[in-house]
């Protein structure tokens, strides 16, 4: 049978995605650098193993047949855990698409993106495109809610932001990256969200990579705050402080001191089909962005081993294939509600 390892299985990404591969027709092989978190999280099939020691590391991955990595920061961790997985003879599988693993070896498969975002945050635009539109004229993001930080995705955020100069207020528009162009905004009242949010214009380079893929001609990505302790902090936070990571995960709990985690992607693309004005709006409500990403990894994962993914490096978002994964998305748990709304009256297609 076919072995899954997962990496960084004591963590919430790692945790939730060692639960949805046990649904599938694989042997999963949980593991992480901690034996008493690795015996509590994953019981006696667990094992120890440490991205910093790189002959443990091996020895893990010479076990399976895909690795899928869930350490964090990816920023620290780089290409290291790809490049072992990929010396073992295994495929690799990252919710990160910062990783540059090198040569791929033939036959074997990456597949990077493979999270909340990127990941599902380029795959549901291209669901919503997909054969019903003649012209495309703008794509309107809303992504994010209310939700903790755990240190590494606190870390990885942070990393992030060391190019916000340039992205941040940023839109797609006459075929470039224009900096400035939108303002944030603050107290706002946005369909789908519940109550009043804050949202922050950036043009992630998927949104980027959307923009040209999909041919639109105008770009307005914003990440959504249900909250305004995180950001706050993430406003005037250096991202190199020493304590900048601890910083940032308070403000989170601050946030959802007596409330309940969410995560929010409202996709609305605006056009022309048969020559009259065409709106779609996609809606996606889960429960948490670990749960997502999680979800994410194990569609990949899954959709690796069925063969759907070709040889090389492979980004979650552009090749994953929109009818099965949204089918799968509708069914999952981690989704609270899916669905599409279309039309200038916006008549309710349904849950998808």
């Amino acid at each position: 049978m076919t072995t899954v390892g997962v990496l960084g299985c004591t963590g919430a990404v790692g945790a939730a995605t060692v639960d949805l591969l046990d649904g599938l027709a694989v042997t999963v092989r949980p593991a992480g650098r901690n034996p008493d978190a690795v015996r509590r999280a994953a019981g006696e099939r667990g094992v120890v193993a440490d991205v910093d020691d790189p002959g443990g590391l091996a020895a893990f991955c010479a076990g399976c047949d895909v690795v899928v990595d869930c350490t964090g920061p990816a920023d620290r961790i780089g290409d290291r855990v790809a490049a072992a997985a990929l010396a073992a003879g295994a495929d690799y599988v990252s919710p990160a698409d910062t990783c540059q693993p090198g040569r791929v070896p033939a036959g074997r498969r990456v597949v990077l993106g493979a999270g909340m975002t990127p990941g599902l945050s380029a795959l549901l635009p291209r669901a919503l495109a997909a054969g019903h539109f003649d012209r495309l004229d703008r794509l309107t993001a809303h992504l994010g809610g209310r939700d903790r930080f755990t240190p590494a995705a606190a870390a990885d955020y942070l990393a992030g932001m060391r190019d916000r100069d340039r992205r941040s207020g940023a839109a797609w528009a006459g075929g470039r990256l224009v900096p400035g162009r939108l303002e944030p905004l603050r107290d706002a009242e946005l369909p789908h969200f519940p109550g009043r949010v804050t949202a922050h214009p950036f043009l992630s380079a998927e949104a980027q990579w959307l923009a040209g893929a999909l041919g639109v001609e105008e770009v307005h990505w914003y990440h959504v705050f249900d909250g305004d302790h995180a950001l706050s902090v993430l406003g005037r936070v250096d991202p190199d402080a020493p304590d900048a990571v601890e910083r940032v995960v308070r403000a989170a709990e601050l946030d959802l001191f007596g409330r309940a985690a969410y995560q929010q992607m409202v996709f609305q693309l605006d056009g022309a089909s048969a020559g009259r004005p065409t709106s779609r709006v996609l809606t996606l409500r889960g429960t948490d962005s670990y749960a997502l990403t999680a979800l994410a990894l194990a569609l990949a994962v899954e959709q690796l081993l069925d063969g759907r993914l070709p040889d090389g490096v492979s980004h979650a978002g552009r090749a994953l294939d929109v009818e099965t994964t949204l089918r799968r998305l509708a069914a999952a748990p981690a989704v609270r509600w899916l669905d599409v709304v279309e039309g200038a009256t916006a008549v309710e297609e349904g849950v998808l």
